[in-house]
C-alpha cells in the first residue's frame, strides 16, 4: 500500500481470492475512512482472482463511486493481466473501473501489509455477499452463482448453529 493525500495506491501479488477478500475490502474501508477517494489497484502481479474477490471489488466500486453512477470511478485497476481482466469481464464488472496500462515501476513506494486472522463464519459470510452482490449486478450471474450462494447459506447456517 501506498498513500498520498487523497490517492491510495494498492499492489494485489499473488491469488486474489476469497482468503485474503475480507482484509482486502477492510483496508479499502478503513482508507475511505480517512478520506481517500481515489484507488489505483496494481494488479500486474496478480495471477487469478475468484469470484469472492470479483464481488467485493464490484461492492467497493459501487460504494466509493456513489452507486456506480460512472462518474469519476475512483477505483482504477492497473496492468491487468489477461486471465484476471477475463474474469473481471465475465461477471459484468468491468463497467465499475477505468482500466489502464503503466510501464512505470512504483514498487519501492508500497509498504507491505499484514494480514488479519478471519473468522470461518465472518469469511463465509463475506463470501455469501459477494456472491449475492454479483447476482444482483447481473442477471446473467444468477445462474452462475445460484448453487454456490446456496451452498454458503446453508453452510454459514450451521456455523452459527455450531457457534451457539
Amino acid at each position: 500500500v501506498s498513500t498520498l493525500e487523497n490517492l491510495a495506491c494498492i499492489k494485489v501479488i499473488g491469488r486474489a481470492n476469497f482468503a485474503v477478500s475480507v482484509n482486502f475490502k477492510r483496508l479499502l474501508n478503513g482508507l475511505g475512512e480517512q478520506g481517500i477517494k481515489h484507488f489505483v489497484i496494481d494488479l500486474g502481479g496478480c495471477v487469478a482472482m475468484d469470484s469472492t474477490f470479483l464481488g467485493d471489488l464490484a461492492g467497493l466500486g459501487l460504494k466509493f463511486d456513489g452507486g456506480g453512477s460512472g462518474e469519476g470511478r475512483p477505483i482504477r485497476l492497473l496492468n491487468t493481466p489477461k486471465g484476471v481482466l477475463e474474469s473481471i469481464e465475465s461477471v459484468g464488472t468491468d463497467r465499475l473501473f477505468q482500466l489502464i496500462q503503466s510501464s512505470n515501476d512504483v514498487s519501492g513506494a508500497f509498504k507491505e501489509i499484514s494480514l488479519d486472522d478471519v473468522s470461518r463464519v465472518e469469511n463465509t459470510r463475506n463470501c455469501l455477499e459477494a456472491h449475492k452482490l454479483l447476482m444482483d449486478m447481473d442477471p446473467a450471474n444468477v445462474d452462475k452463482f445460484k448453487d454456490v450462494t446456496a451452498f454458503l447459506e446453508q453452510d454459514l447456517q450451521r456455523q452459527e448453529a455450531t457457534k451457539k
